[in-house]
C-alpha cells in the first residue's frame, strides 16, 4: 500500500483511478521521483529519476504495457507497489 494524502490507497484503488479515472500520479521509489500519466487509451507516459540522476522519460503504446514493463529494477509497478512513498 502507498499512503496518499495521509490515507492508504491499495493496488486495486490505483489500478480503477488510473484506468477508469484517467489519474496522474505521483510516487517516491528509493529517493527517485516517479511520475505516471495516462495521456490516452493508446499512450502513457512515466518520468523517472531526481535532479542527481537524470530522468527516464518513456512513452508507452497502452497503460497495459506501461504495467507490464519491469522498468523499476527489473520489477514492475505491482511489484514494487509496497516499497513506494
Amino acid at each position: 500500500m502507498i499512503i496518499e494524502g495521509g490515507r492508504c490507497m491499495d493496488w486495486q484503488e490505483f489500478i480503477y483511478r488510473f484506468l477508469v479515472n484517467y489519474e496522474e500520479f505521483l510516487f517516491h521509489y528509493k529517493g527517485l521521483r516517479l511520475n505516471v500519466s495516462y495521456v490516452s487509451e493508446n499512450s502513457t507516459a512515466i518520468a523517472y529519476g531526481n535532479n542527481q540522476v537524470g530522468y527516464l522519460r518513456k512513452l508507452y503504446s497502452s497503460p497495459i504495457e506501461f504495467l507490464n514493463d519491469r522498468v523499476f529494477d527489473g520489477k514492475t509497478l505491482e511489484e514494487i507497489w509496497s516499497e513506494l512513498e
